[in-house]
């Protein structure tokens, strides 16, 4: 459904007499009971801890207040039939966080009252409406809601089947994919996220339940770096294989990044790492999984300071002798989300590093100190320091690739729209 402009009036209001809804329901929060005040700021302020209340900030008096999500939602259904108004079960967690992923789906980043109440409009159809007033069992009832919370969501996403045609049809070289698994699943990197996503600042509200990235890399064929059965390695397979055939429960959710360019170089950069045949130096060694510093990315901050810094110019200097960073002990390894990330990050850096830094700042392919990992570790920390405004202003990139899961790199898109954008959704049939 187009989203319109904030300021249009519902183009349902009239229909909403025509079928017996009140007009204060219409397109409007002012039925709802805010928690205004300081007492009510408080309480507001308590209950949002717990997903119980949403903090909202009014234009027109330039403050903020909190309406509960419980209210919300009742008001978000709200029928004449009272007796099947009072069935929706507004403490239901599933629907509470349905609500809260359109009207807040970024943390720390606080609504306006003005989108409440464009979402109140467009949500309020009068099919939806009559739906509900059709429904005499609360099970019905929380089913219709919730499927239309869902579809409203992913209002701005193109679902496509899982098929080979439509997914190449579709699909772009540098598209990012990110696996979503259910809630109830049990799975290592989304609990490690769940534990820790506490602990950051503004995170996508279901971005623990990503458990994988990759990269499309053209032709049905995806990048990715992965604890393999046969050994640990970074590989390309086709959207045929075993292990990325969808079951019913999972899905996939396609990113794109909008400078063309700049993502197809990042997805030749992802098929020569994983030695694929078209692109690859046949004597560049295989890469392996590290789990580790995938589980490590979990508990490690991945913001763009000291560390960050080295490790893009580092990235930057080995891909002039085309070699990829190595840890303490030697070894070269990624995992999923530091394998997408890198491959942003050089692309970028290939571009953007000899004009901020200046020809002079920049050693030619030529020089033999370059084939020594030890004066190219040095020339990064001595330029981060050198350089360190200048980064902050120019890289669009500005996380540590190293330090990164999934829900963060999620997050990172999600605050950046002028850089990235989801399109698709994939999913297998039920």
């Amino acid at each position: 459904m187009p989203s319109q402009a904030l300021s249009t009036p519902s183009p349902y209001a009239a229909d909403y007499f025509r079928i017996g809804l009140p007009r204060t329901c219409d397109s409007s929060i002012d039925c709802i009971k805010r928690l205004d005040g300081v007492y009510g700021r408080i309480q507001g302020w308590i209950l949002s801890l717990f997903d119980s209340a949403l903090r909202i900030y009014d234009e027109k008096t330039c403050k903020y207040f909190y309406l509960r999500t419980r209210d919300i939602v009742r008001h978000l259904c709200a029928i004449p039939n009272t007796g099947v108004a009072q069935i929706i079960p507004s403490t239901s967690k599933k629907i509470t966080h349905l609500v809260l992923e359109n009207l807040n789906p970024l943390t720390g980043v606080t609504p306006t009252a003005e989108k409440v109440s464009h979402f109140f409009r467009e949500f309020r159809t009068p099919t939806f409406i009559q739906q509900l007033m059709a429904t005499n069992e609360s099970e019905e009832t929380s089913a219709l809601a919730v499927k239309r919370l869902e579809d409203f969501k992913n209002r701005h996403l193109t679902i496509i089947p899982f098929d080979d045609v439509a997914i190449t049809h579709h699909l772009k070289p540098g598209d990012i994919f990110f696996r979503k698994i259910p809630e109830n699943e049990t799975n290592l990197v989304v609990t490690g996220q769940r534990l820790f996503a506490p602990f950051l600042r503004n995170k996508e509200r279901q971005g623990h339940t990503f458990s994988h990235v990759g990269i499309y890399i053209g032709n049905g064929k995806i990048a990715e770096a992965v604890p393999a059965e046969h050994g640990s390695d970074v590989r390309i397979i086709s959207i045929h294989h075993p292990e990325f055939i969808l079951s019913s429960k999972y899905q996939y959710l396609i990113s794109r990044f909008k400078d063309e360019d700049l993502a197809l170089s990042a997805a030749v950069i992802a098929a020569w790492i994983a030695k694929d045949d078209t692109y690859s130096d046949p004597h560049f060694e295989a890469v392996k999984y590290n789990k580790f510093e995938a589980g490590s990315s979990l508990c490690h901050p991945s913001n763009f300071g000291f560390f960050g810094r080295y490790r893009y110019l580092k990235q930057f200097i080995d891909d002039r002798v085309r070699d990829i960073p190595a840890n303490i002990l030697g070894r070269k390894n990624f995992f999923c989300s530091y394998f997408a990330g890198y491959c942003y990050q050089v692309a970028e850096s290939r571009t953007l590093i000899p004009s901020l830094l200046g020809k002079c700042n920049i050693p030619s392919q030529e020089n033999t100190w370059l084939n020594r990992p030890f004066f190219r570790e040095l020339w990064a920390r001595i330029r981060r320091c050198q350089f360190w405004n200048k980064m902050s202003k120019e890289i669009a990139f500005q996380f540590d690739a190293k330090r990164t899961s999934p829900h963060k790199l999620r997050n990172f898109m999600l605050q950046r729209p002028d850089l990235f954008r989801d399109l698709y959704l994939i999913k297998a049939p039920s």
